[in-house]
C-alpha cells in the first residue's frame, strides 16, 4: 500500500512501507473489514476516529493548495506533477486543515454488525452489516427502500466468461 511519509528532513515523500513513530497508530482502513468507509458528497476530506473514545478529526485541504503547490514546484511541467511535488514540500500548515468533530450517528451505528446477514425481501439480494431498513415489517435494503443509484435493465445469471460478451452485445 501506497504512504505519504516524512523523511527525516520533514519532506513529504510516497513509500510502500511506513513505520510509524513510536506511539503512534498508523492511519489506514478496509473497506470489506468496517474499517473504512467511503461517502461521496464530492468533497476531499478524511475523518479519522479513534473507536475507543469516538473522539473523531475532519482533515481537508485548504483552499488554494492546489495553486500554492506551483510556488514549491516551479519546475514542473505540468498540474500534476506542481501537486505531486508541491504537496510534498509545502508546510502541513498550508496544505492541510482540521476540526475535532462529533459523528452525526454513533460509531456503533456507522459500523454496523459482523456476520448478521439477512435477505432483502424485494430484490432477494443479501444484506450485510445490519444496512437492512425495516418498513412496515418488511426488511429492505437501503437500494429497495429509497432509491437506488442503478437501475436495472436485465436480470438473470451468467459464468464469468459470458459477462464480457454480454456487455459488447448491447
Amino acid at each position: 500500500m501506497d504512504k505519504t511519509v516524512r523523511d527525516a528532513g520533514g519532506q513529504r515523500s510516497q513509500s510502500h512501507t511506513a513505520v510509524p513513530a513510536p506511539g503512534a497508530r498508523r492511519a489506514y482502513g478496509n473497506v470489506g473489514r468496517r474499517t473504512l468507509r467511503i461517502e461521496d458528497y464530492g468533497k476531499v476530506a478524511a475523518t479519522f476516529v479513534d473507536t475507543p473514545t469516538e473522539q473523531a478529526i475532519r482533515i481537508t485541504p485548504r483552499a488554494g493548495a492546489r495553486t500554492l503547490a506551483w510556488e514549491y514546484a516551479p519546475q514542473a511541467r505540468s498540474r500534476w506533477e506542481a501537486q505531486l511535488t508541491g504537496y510534498q514540500r509545502m508546510p502541513d500548515e498550508l496544505l492541510l486543515s482540521w476540526q475535532w468533530v462529533m459523528l452525526a450517528e454513533p460509531l456503533h451505528v456507522i459500523l454496523g454488525q459482523h456476520g448478521k446477514p439477512v435477505i432483502c425481501e424485494v430484490c432477494r439480494e443479501e444484506i450485510i452489516n445490519q444496512r437492512e431498513v425495516a418498513i412496515e415489517g418488511t426488511t429492505l435494503c437501503r437500494a429497495c427502500a429509497n432509491s437506488a443509484y442503478y437501475r436495472v435493465v436485465e436480470s438473470g445469471t451468467r459464468s464469468e466468461e459470458e459477462i464480457p460478451y454480454a456487455i459488447a452485445e448491447r
